[in-house]
């Protein structure tokens, strides 16, 4: 009877966590991302990419609902092996700045992109939208490269749903501008207080964009498997490490090309 309740006791505290979340103005969280990515187009379009970026989430204001913030990417480290041709840019090295991979890579660094942090949930979105979504590359999303800083924001906070215990799986859905995803969650374990939660997400749909006065068209289907550890207390989540494979097609100016990419990425919040 004693070891019944004690095993009760560890499931109703993992209930009792992760009621929202949980910050103070001024609190700055640095997020490090190492990644590599390897891409096929095709046709001796093969090409690998590696970086480390650093980016710096700051607590602004809060209201009753949400927390105010600003995400800023502070420093990238980029190699890109492809098409023959080896490329570097390291954001702490003055010579990087000029050449052709400097100026695009540098041209995301120091600025802050404005953030609201729902305390509920944890679900981060752009606080100006229209500044987020203007221009940009739609290959750039599927890189993790995206501009959106509420893209590179969402996943420092995770809430854990109430009542989850150790063990028990969910579901979660969502649908935006052609892509739709489907999440499937399982919280693996709970210990001192951090919640280890399994995902598996499916990605199905087609990003169309103009992009350099082209037009794009990219079709994929992806599948991504991540563990993430979560803190319970605060909705803070210590790390994630993903695991991504994306097959689908390009189509532009009335050609298409096939794509595939394997993207595998490690994300430290502290």
């Amino acid at each position: 009877m004693k070891k019944i309740c004690t095993v009760f006791l560890c499931f109703s505290t993992a209930a009792a966590f992760a009621q929202n979340v949980k910050l103070e103005t001024g609190k700055k969280i640095t997020a490090v991302t190492t990644a590599t990515m390897e891409m096929d187009m095709g046709m001796g379009g093969q090409m690998k990419i590696s970086s480390v970026s650093t980016g710096v989430i700051s607590i602004i204001g809060t209201d009753d609902k949400m927390y105010k913030g600003e995400n800023t990417l502070t420093k990238m480290k980029i190699s890109q092996d492809g098409a023959g041709q080896t490329n570097s840019y390291d954001s702490e090295n003055p010579a990087d700045r000029n050449s052709e991979m400097g100026k695009q890579a540098g041209s995301m660094l120091n600025l802050p992109g404005a953030i609201l942090i729902d305390k509920t949930d944890g679900t981060v979105k752009d606080a100006n939208p229209e500044k987020a979504l203007a221009g940009g590359n739609p290959m750039e999303d599927l890189m993790g490269a995206s501009k959106s800083p509420s893209a590179t924001a969402a996943a420092a906070f995770f809430v854990l749903p109430e009542g989850k215990k150790a063990g028990d799986k969910w579901t979660d859905s969502t649908s935006e501008a052609g892509i739709k995803v489907i999440k499937y969650f399982e919280l693996q374990s709970v210990k001192d207080g951090i919640a280890t939660v399994l995902l598996e997400a499916l990605t199905k749909g087609s990003i169309e964009k103009e992009a350099e006065s082209m037009q794009m068209t990219i079709t994929i289907n992806g599948i991504t498997k991540s563990t993430i550890l979560s803190d319970l207390n605060t909705g803070l989540v210590k790390s994630n490490t993903s695991n991504g494979n994306i097959e689908g097609t390009l189509d532009m100016m009335g050609q298409s090309m096939p794509i595939t990419m394997t993207i595998n990425s490690v994300t430290r919040f502290e």
